[in-house]
């Protein structure tokens, strides 16, 4: 057998190799250097814009929706004017420059929050959100028929005394809703459960209660899922890492088959330092492109929280760590924060900013720089 022949030998077996180890080549690419595809977040500064300020009270929580129409909608929680708060909805018609106050998307007494916005491809667009009302917790789906200007209340997704929160709304390929939100538990008296729900009739009505992730000793909270190019769905949430000293991280659950089955909780990032977290997220998925989620985390200062983002380009089996948002400003705080892709090249973050004592709802941009052929 001469040279070259032996080379194409060497080479087949370890390509043959390579191809029995997946795992092991995936575990070493978690958090590490830019895979040879992958993308890379350019943030903005110039692009930073506010989306509402209040003149008194606070304001948490921002979910960004860009509408069939063009108009961009902003739903947040404030309790602007009031003991209370509401689910509020801003928008903007020239792409996140300017914006202005439009509805109050929530019903009832007591505080409400945790708004989440979809279009539904009739343009009806639905809002989900929570009120707690002395110990009674609901939550809820408003509907608007007319771009968001007007709500009317649609239904109730679950209500009890235990406690359930941030719910969030997904429509599949078929038409169907999923809505995922957080549960309290039974099972030691500090257990938090995530399930879902499914809806036939556009949210009208919902199904019983799955459980898609429990762990004893973690609190699974904050679902947010999304549907992949390839079918699968795939949900972010916090939880507790209870094999290293209880460190609450960002972690994944996937489907395969619509929702019917799920598969084990995956890492998506945790801070290197055990004391720190890496918590609220958030995904968006590019079509036939990467995948991002984003979370808060004290990890560079735990006097203050930042938002922090990883990637991936292998739909959600390993994940890169990528630069964080509103680095230009030193001082301040960034919280509950959500993303959207305004086109394939461009990620916006929006995010309750803290600083020097005023709250305030904020976006920035960010392209998404591909890698050359």
């Amino acid at each position: 057998m001469g040279n070259k022949q032996i080379k194409i030998v060497l080479s087949l077996i370890q390509l043959l190799w390579l191809g029995a180890m997946p795992q092991v080549i995936a575990a070493q690419r978690i958090n590490t250097s830019l895979p040879k595809r992958e993308v890379t977040l350019n943030w903005n500064p110039a692009s930073e814009q506010v989306v509402f300020a209040p003149s008194s009270g606070g304001t948490w929580y921002p979910r960004l929706l860009i509408l069939s129409n063009g108009h961009w909608l902003c739903a947040y929680d404030t309790n602007e004017g009031s003991s209370d708060t509401c689910v509020r909805v801003s928008r903007s018609t020239d792409s996140g420059k300017t914006w202005s106050l439009l509805s109050q998307a929530s019903f009832g007494t007591g505080n409400a929050a945790n708004g989440e916005l979809i279009e539904l491809p009739g343009g009806e667009i639905l809002c989900a959100y929570r009120i707690v009302d002395g110990d009674v917790k609901t939550l809820k789906v408003s509907r608007s028929t007319d771009g968001g200007s007007n709500w009317q209340p649609l239904s109730t997704i679950i209500s009890n005394t235990d406690g359930v929160w941030e719910p969030q709304i997904i429509r599949k390929a078929d038409g169907q809703l999923l809505v995922f939100y957080a549960q309290e538990g039974n099972v030691d008296g500090n257990d938090q459960v995530i399930e879902m729900q499914r809806s036939d009739d556009n949210g009208k009505s919902w199904h019983s209660p799955q459980v898609i992730s429990r762990h004893p000793g973690s609190r699974d909270g904050m679902p947010v899922a999304t549907q992949l190019s390839n079918g699968d769905i795939l949900v972010v949430m916090e939880g507790h890492n209870v094999k290293r000293a209880s460190q609450f991280c960002t972690w994944s659950v996937r489907s395969t088959d619509g929702g019917r089955t799920w598969g084990p909780r995956r890492l998506v990032y945790a801070p290197a330092d055990s004391s720190r977290r890496a918590v609220a997220p958030y995904i968006v998925a590019i079509p036939d492109g990467p995948i991002f989620v984003s979370f808060q985390t004290d990890e560079d200062d735990q006097s203050r929280l930042k938002l922090g983002v990883v990637s991936s380009v292998d739909n959600g089996k390993t994940w890169t760590v990528q630069p964080k948002p509103f680095q230009q400003n030193s001082v301040g705080q960034y919280s509950w924060n959500a993303l959207c892709m305004e086109d394939p090249s461009t990620l916006i973050a929006v995010t309750a900013a803290l600083g020097s004592g005023q709250r305030q709802i904020k976006l920035i941009k960010a392209a998404i720089l591909y890698p050359q052929p």
